[in-house]
């Protein structure tokens, strides 16, 4: 308990050293006759923080985005358009210090975790349906550089 306590002060006392630095009021009262309990809010804030983490996370690609300008399949209507791969997306990701919510670093790949993974699309020649293999990148692994 008492390392936690220590923990809180001294991010407290950095967090009001960051607020004077920026020209901020190191303390902010807020009028209101609503009995808010800030620190809860503060807390489920730093959970979600956590949460984020830096992992592979499933995200929408638009094959075509992916293709080579010289891939045959760009002229081509295909289907599906869209799929899910997983990615160190940094909009869904977190480095850094997740009590003072200040970011550190970027979730990148880990450039052995980089594989290339094999996605099915599907188009029409004439009445015919012709399949085509799709290799995308997909991360197994990420960390925060």
């Amino acid at each position: 308990m008492t390392s936690s306590v220590n923990l809180l002060a001294v991010m407290a006392a950095a967090m009001v050293m960051v607020l004077q630095v920026a020209g901020l009021p190191a303390m902010t009262v807020l009028e209101t006759d609503d009995a808010i309990d800030f620190k809860h809010y503060l807390q489920v804030q730093h959970e979600e923080l956590k949460a984020l983490s830096c992992q592979p996370k499933p995200g929408k690609v638009t094959i075509r985005n992916e293709l080579k300008y010289h891939d045959s399949l760009i002229d081509e209507t295909f289907y599906p358009e869209v799929v899910s791969v997983s990615r160190c997306w940094e909009t869904c990701s977190f480095c850094g210090n997740i009590h003072l919510g200040v970011r550190k670093g970027r979730c990148l790949p880990d450039p052995e975790s980089i594989v290339k993974r094999p996605y099915y699309v599907f188009y029409f020649t004439g009445n015919k349906r012709v399949f085509r293999r799709v290799m995308l990148t997909e991360h197994t692994s990420c960390k925060c550089s």
